[in-house]
């Protein structure tokens, strides 16, 4: 007989209070997003068309790739019963248990639909125990002890491990992405899993639902993508301010040309109302997302692979290098930005 286990912040931490006062004088802190990359590309080319600065072709990074289920985390052991360990088990009345446990059914079921039926073999185990003979108790105590350190690997296998995991954390052939909706479900993920540890595993339709939303969100691999797209629009963007302010101020005192009055216009309309708000939507979201994996990933640390916390740890453990790539570039945009606007007397406080 076998016990077998199937196979499957940035948001610019840095600025100026001085330019927290100019956005929020604007009143476009709470804005949503007004697109992502057209917009991004559009802002930067005003900007070079209006600093006569040449064109920069800064493709975006590449989103990291979710590894691959056997990169991800420990399979369940298979655990083989000895012949007085099955004699035993029979004794106990598990044999409908045993049955189920090792069918052909169970053997393609996804990990979703194991969890209960796994709990529920532990505890008649524990049931078993309380009823054996002395002289059999070592047998099903071994057994005991290596189904509940199997335990945490089903665990994972219906989360961290499973299909719609990747699903929520690829960026290729997205569609429309709903990254609050794959958010809360992650949430909701997590507290399930940590009832799961504790020894009340959700029902498989309750897990089959919370997991499907996470696919159909999409919502980790776009969030992921959108900021690879933000951090190359940014770059594009600095390129002109710096290059033209570092050969020339934009306005000398008493004169404030022409292009000064487009560039405050393009601050206004294009910063302020397009790029900044989609900043601050995907942060707001990043940073809940981090917190929720950082809790996921926690519970289930000791039974993942090097690979998976590679993952984890460069792209949604709090301050990894991927948002901190993102704050520092659009740090240096506001920068750039207070630079410029300070040298017209347009910054809030200053006589223009």
């Amino acid at each position: 007989m076998l016990f077998r286990g199937n196979q499957q912040y940035w948001e610019g931490r840095h600025r100026a209070a001085l330019f927290f006062a100019l956005l929020g004088s604007a009143g476009l802190l709470g804005c949503a997003p007004a697109g992502s990359r057209h917009s991004l590309e559009d802002y930067a080319q005003r900007l070079e068309r209006t600093l006569d600065q040449p064109s920069v072709s800064i493709r975006p990074a590449p989103p990291p790739i979710w590894p691959r289920p056997r990169e991800l985390g420990q399979l369940p052991e298979d655990i083989r019963l000895s012949s007085a360990q099955t004699l035993t088990l029979l004794d106990c009345g598990m044999t409908n248990r045993l049955a189920e446990r090792n069918s052909t059914l169970a053997r393609v079921q996804a990990a979703s639909q194991r969890l209960v039926p796994e709990w529920a073999g532990i505890v008649e185990l524990r049931t078993c125990l309380d009823e054996v003979e002395s002289a059999q108790a070592p047998d099903i105590t071994t057994l005991l002890q290596r189904k509940l350190a199997n335990w945490p690997r089903f665990v994972f296998q219906a989360s961290l491990g499973s299909r719609e995991m990747r699903d929520f954390l690829s960026y290729q052939r997205l569609r429309r992405s709903y990254p609050q909706a794959g958010r809360q479900a992650l949430e909701q993920l997590r507290e399930a899993m940590s009832d799961a540890l504790a020894g009340s595993p959700p029902t498989a339709p309750a897990l089959e639902k919370i997991l499907q939303t996470l696919a159909e969100s999409q919502g980790g691999g776009a969030i992921l993508a959108q900021q690879a797209e933000l951090v190359a629009g940014l770059e594009r963007s600095n390129a002109p301010l710096r290059q033209f302010l570092a050969a020339q101020p934009l306005c000398i005192p008493g004169l404030k040309p022409k292009r000064a009055e487009v560039m405050q216009a393009i601050f206004r309309k294009f910063y302020l109302g397009r790029v900044q708000p989609l900043w601050s939507e995907l942060s707001r979201t990043k940073t809940a997302m981090n917190a929720e994996f950082a809790a996921l990933f926690g519970l289930l640390e000791p039974v993942l692979d090097a690979a998976a916390l590679e993952y984890y740890r460069a792209y949604w453990q709090p301050g990894n290098a991927w948002d901190q790539r993102l704050s520092e570039v659009a740090s240096e945009h506001v920068r750039l930005w207070q630079k410029a606007l300070r040298q017209c007397g347009m910054l809030p406080g200053q006589q223009s």
